[in-house]
């Protein structure tokens, strides 16, 4: 039912069916939970190992399925993220998924990824960034690291929905760039805090190579 009801709002944009299906996740995930929890009413540790052994089962088989003709770039508790190589064979896919595990699915299409780990990757809708997981965007960093990491993963994003490789050189230079207009308020932040912010920064800083 969650499945259609999604479906149905992302094609209609109806807040009603969006509250919906979000009130249904949320019925779902606390079933679960409390079915592993000790000491309340619906505690069924048979249950929760059950409904953790199908979902390992099932993202297995969804796995197994999607790798014959696509390429699979991530698998997690949210679905599995592949690229379309086979455009032909999608609806056979989603179909060989029903009849093998007896659930229904959706397929959304994004113009890009960059996946990161299991759980942390950015996804290109359009012109909206969909970012999950800390790796990317972690709110306890300093806001101009969040801005700068943001219009980072939205460059790269959009070199890889133009290009199948991407230049890292192109990526370098607009960080460069982009850390160059970055201004402060000192008004905000002492220059001596700031400095030491700053330079502990720099000692955590990675840069991707080719």
């Amino acid at each position: 039912m969650r499945v259609r009801l999604k479906s149905l709002a992302k094609q209609t944009g109806d807040p009603l069916l969006v509250a919906q299906q979000n009130a249904l996740k949320v019925l779902i995930n606390s079933a679960y939970g409390f079915m592993g929890a000790r000491g309340v009413m619906w505690f069924d540790e048979s249950a929760a190992a059950t409904v953790t052994e199908k979902g390992r089962e099932t993202l297995m088989k969804m796995e197994e399925i999607i790798g014959l003709t696509q390429r699979v770039l991530e698998v997690d508790t949210d679905g599995v993220l592949f690229e379309i190589l086979d455009e032909d064979r999608l609806d056979a896919i989603l179909d060989a998924l029903r009849e093998e595990t007896r659930f229904d699915y959706e397929l959304d299409r994004y113009d890009a990824s960059l996946v990161v780990s299991a759980k942390n990757y950015a996804l290109l809708d359009g012109d909206k960034v969909v970012i999950k997981g800390a790796s990317l965007m972690n709110r306890a960093q300093p806001q101009y690291i969040m801005k700068l990491m943001g219009e980072l993963v939205r460059r790269i994003l959009e070199l890889r929905r133009d290009s199948s490789v991407v230049d890292y050189d192109l990526v370098l230079g607009f960080l460069e760039e982009s850390a160059a207009k970055i201004s402060f308020n000192p008004s905000q932040v002492g220059y001596k805090q700031l400095g030491k912010q700053i330079e502990r920064d720099l000692r955590n800083v990675s840069i991707p190579h080719r």
